[in-house]
This record gives structure tokens, C-alpha cells and sequence, in this order.
């Protein structure tokens, strides 16, 4: 698949050096200077993390300066095999140069950051040299800095002309992504757009769950398919119109430099979704990746020595239920499950839906503590909140290989055997523990409590 990314690229410039003393001039440290490096930042970042990550047919298109060609440790970031089949397409503009981060770092720590940047001009690029890459590619990325490169009318001719769109913007007002595919803020740019269109949210960070109705009113309001919103040391949150879940990242010991880590997200993401995986992997493989890179001092490329794996031929299984008291029949079901699969998901019912099916006294546990529960179990690699009483759609988005029920079925009764069917995927039926429902927990607990 063919990656296009447009947007805002920079110079990172890092000063390595050491305070040790205050000025007698006035209250302010000594900075002494020991070396210097400059990374591709930005855009540039963004189309460099993909290369490394395995899609080499990506192109990029920026405005820049001929001075700005020289930084050669920014437009040679990766050797040349690395490249083969990539394209740097620019357009030089007179009196414009690449915004330059400068960025002092004393013990691996930014004591002092200097910027130098101007707005690129809205007429930047060349019509018919940006019609030419929106017709030869097959997902585009808009890394969006808010430095003049993606402009509404750019951001305009990229959705419209068909093509799965990605934006990733520090911009509060969204109108230039109206039909986008998915957008991706971290936190803080997330609050500032439910704000820009008045939308209620909770501030309880603890619980991002909290997020997720508002941002389904933020993605009806712009007609954006998905919202997967970084956070940090939580991982990511993915939320549709119909479904949602969490990712949590690997632990991380030391944080060295947060720095271009959404960036990197959102090259995993589209070089994921270029690979053919589902949303949700591709998600996970995201917040790995991303939680890789913070570990190193300044702007990093997820190189192939760290990157994690991401392996179109996995075997993706899925089943779903709505798991309201956890119990040994579920915990024996899931571990079978997994046995038949190398990533397992698991569909679980929203608290509304399993009202509708079992009543307004159900479920016990809401849909935050059940799918916690769930993600503590080894075998459970993901768990996907869906708002319908079938799990229909949530299949067909991710048409996993190995569709696994418990129960006593015939393959064909079950939600979703035509779909899977359909492309050569398989339908596993697997009994259930006799003795082992949340009903008849409940009924138990009922009769002791008479």
C-alpha cells in the first residue's frame, strides 16, 4: 500500500552540554556547549518512521527552502536501503525556511528550547504536482503542526479525493477534515476541540471511558469515522460511532525524551494500517512502538533493531460476550480460545446493550470493570466495547480469522459465519464448563442471602 504523507516538516537542532554554575551577571546557569545533532522532525519524522517500520513505497511532500536541503543528518536520516522506493517531493519557496527547534539538554534533560519558524504561504504547493501523489496512493497521512503547510484547501483536496485520509493536528477547529478516516490528538488536543464546539467532558483522567461519549459527539459533528486519542502513559483510546477500546502500553522504566512519540504513533499506525492489519492491532502496535522510542534521548526513528512486530499473518481471533461476573467457565473458554490464534479480541457487550438483552438490572460490574478484568488475562490481547446487541458489525470491521463461540451451536446459527466464511476464515465451536454461568451465580447468591 502506498503512504503519502503532507504536512509540516522540522528541523530538530539538540545542544548537548552541562550546567554547572550561575552567571555572576545575572541569576541565571552557565550552559557549557559539548556537541550538537540535528533529526528530521515533524512530517519528515512521521515519513522516516515509516520507512523504518517496513512501508518503503511512502511519499512526502513539504514546503522548504533550498538552505534547508543542507542538513544532511535531517534528509539522510536512514541509509540508502532503507529508502529504496521512497520519494521526497518539495516545493522551495523563496523567503520560507523549515521551522528549527533548538532544543539545550543538560544530564539528557531540555533545560531551554529556541524556535525559529514562519508561516508557510496557503499557496505553497503545486496543484497539479498534489493532484499527481493524491491519485498514486492508497493512504494519507496530514501531520498537521499548524505551521502553514496543511492548509484547508489542501486538507480539503486530500479527503475528497477518496483515498482513507489520517490527520494528526495540533488545530482545535476540525472543519478542514470534515470526512476524514481517523483523527488522532493526544489528551490535550483533544480537550481543546471538544472545547472549540462546546462539548461537555469529564476532567477524570483516572477514567478515560469518561471520553468516549463526548468524543462520538465530536466525530458525528465533523463526520470522522474514528478517533484514537494518545494518553500517555495509559496507552491509547479508540472510539467509533459503534464501538471503543483501550490499548495500554508495555511498561516503560526509564523516560528519556517524549519527543516525536506522536510522531511515531501515527507512522505505526498508518504503516499498520498499509500492512493490512486490523484497526485494533495496528492501534497496539502503535502504542508499543511509541512507547519504545521515548527511552532514547531526542527525535527517534523506530529502527528495525527496536520496532515490534507486526505480522500481517497472524492469526486474529475473536469471540465476544458480555463476561458481567468473570468466572472459571469464562477463564477456560478464553485460554482455549487463544489456543486457536496468535492475537485474540475479545467483543464485549456495552452496559446499555446488555440491559436491552437481560434487563435493566444487568449487568453487575459496568463496562470499565468487566473489560479491566478481561485485559488482566494473559490470553486477552484486546477488548472492544460494542454498543449493538450483535456483534455483526464489529466482525465485519475486523474480519478476524478464527470466529470462537462457547455454547452449543451449530457453526452456521453463529453471528457473523457468513462474513467470516466468506474470505476463508473459520467458525470453532467450544463447549462450556457445566456449572459455570454469571445466572446461575447470581441465582446462588439470591437463595443465600434469603
Amino acid at each position: 500500500m502506498k503512504i503519502l504523507v503532507i504536512g509540516d516538516a522540522i528541523i530538530d537542532h539538540y545542544i548537548d552540554g552541562s550546567i554547572s554554575r550561575i552567571s555572576p551577571e545575572a541569576p541565571i546557569p552557565i550552559f557549557s556547549q559539548s556537541s550538537s545533532f540535528f533529526r528530521p522532525g515533524g512530517a519528515l519524522n512521521v515519513f522516516y518512521n515509516i520507512l523504518s517500520l517496513g512501508n518503503t513505497a511512502t511519499k512526502i511532500y513539504f514546503p522548504c527552502s533550498s538552505e534547508d536541503l543542507t542538513y544532511h543528518e535531517v534528509f539522510n536520516a536512514l541509509p540508502p536501503e532503507n529508502t529504496e522506493g521512497s520519494v521526497i517531493m518539495y516545493e522551495l519557496i523563496d523567503g520560507y525556511s523549515i521551522p528549527l527547534k533548538t532544543r539545550y539538554l543538560a544530564q539528557s534533560q531540555q533545560v531551554f528550547r529556541s524556535d525559529q519558524e514562519m508561516p508557510a504561504p496557503c499557496d505553497w504547493y503545486s496543484l497539479g504536482t498534489l493532484q499527481q501523489l493524491l491519485s498514486d496512493t492508497s493512504l494519507i497521512v496530514l501531520s498537521d503542526y499548524c505551521k502553514g503547510a496543511v492548509t484547508e484547501h489542501l486538507a480539503s483536496l486530500a479527503i475528497q479525493s477518496g483515498v482513507p485520509v489520517v490527520v494528526d493536528t495540533k488545530k482545535s477547529n476540525l472543519s478542514s477534515f470534515k470526512g476524514a478516516y481517523i483523527y488522532k490528538p493526544n489528551y490535550h488536543e483533544l480537550i481543546s476541540s471538544l472545547q472549540y464546539y462546546s462539548i461537555e467532558y469529564s476532567l477524570d483522567s483516572d477514567n478515560p471511558i469518561e471520553l468516549v461519549t463526548p468524543i462520538r459527539r465530536l466525530l458525528s459533528i465533523c463526520n470522522i469515522s474514528y478517533c484514537v486519542v494518545t494518553l500517555g502513559s495509559k496507552g491509547a483510546l479508540s472510539v467509533s460511532s459503534s464501538s471503543y477500546s483501550l490499548h495500554s502500553p508495555p511498561s516503560v522504566e526509564t523516560v528519556l525524551d517524549v519527543t516525536g512519540a506522536g510522531d511515531t504513533f501515527i507512522a505505526s499506525l498508518a504503516c499498520g494500517i498499509s500492512k493490512n492489519l486490523s484497526l485494533p492491532t495496528a492501534i497496539s502496535w502503535s502504542v508499543a512502538n511509541s512507547a519504545t522510542v521515548i527511552k532514547q534521548l531526542g527525535t527517534s526513528i523506530a529502527s528495525p533493531s527496536i520496532k515490534q512486530t507486526a505480522n500481517p499473518s497472524e492469526v486474529l481471533g475473536f469471540t465476544n460476550g458480555c463476561f458481567d461476573i468473570l468466572h472459571a467457565g469464562h477463564l477456560s473458554l478464553l485460554r482455549r480460545t487463544r489456543e486457536y490464534c496468535d492475537k485474540l479480541i475479545v467483543g464485549l457487550n456495552s452496559d446499555a446493550s446488555i440491559a436491552r438483552i437481560k434487563g435493566n438490572n444487568r449487568p453487575i460490574n459496568n463496562e470499565l470493570a468487566r473489560m479491566r478484568a478481561l485485559l488482566e488475562h494473559p490470553f486477552v490481547d484486546d477488548v472492544i466495547v460494542f454498543e449493538e446487541d450483535s456483534p455483526l458489525r464489529l466482525i465485519k470491521e475486523l474480519s478476524p480469522h478464527i470466529l470462537i463461540k462457547g455454547g452449543d451451536y451449530n457453526a452456521s446459527d453463529v453471528v457473523g459465519y457468513d462474513h467470516v466464511s466468506s474470505y476463508g476464515g473459520r467458525v470453532v465451536i467450544l463447549d462450556y464448563i457445566d456449572g459455570f454461568s454469571t445466572t446461575s451465580i447470581l441465582e446462588r447468591a439470591n437463595e443465600k442471602s434469603r
